[in-house]
């Protein structure tokens, strides 16, 4: 008897990120839509990076310190585009389903 396997391809966290927030932001309320949009661009684009700069403020002295202070702009700019992406993605599905009148 064969197994069925599943195939597993690597994917970026990011893309996965936008992935589901387009498939959420479908099936919400616009109301709802809008509020999560807001939420989840105060966490992505002010707390994380915050979240990041402590991190990264805390370890100065050791070894890697180098290698995380030349990585550091790159990951704080790609969780601000994300926060960017959910914001606009929430808002217009909110758009979407206030003007076709969904609950």
């Amino acid at each position: 008897m064969a197994r069925y396997r599943k195939k597993y391809s690597r994917k970026s966290a990011s893309t996965s990120i936008i992935k589901d927030s387009v498939s959420m932001a479908k099936r919400l309320h616009w109301r709802t839509s809008l509020l999560f949009g807001l939420m989840s661009f105060i966490v992505l684009y002010f707390v994380a990076p915050w979240f990041l700069l402590e991190t990264v403020s805390q370890t100065q002295g050791k070894v890697l310190q180098p290698v995380i202070d030349l990585n550091f702009n790159r990951i704080s700019w790609l969780f601000e585009k994300l926060g960017i992406a959910a914001l606009v993605i929430f808002w217009f599905f909110a758009a979407i389903n206030f003007w076709k009148g969904r609950p």
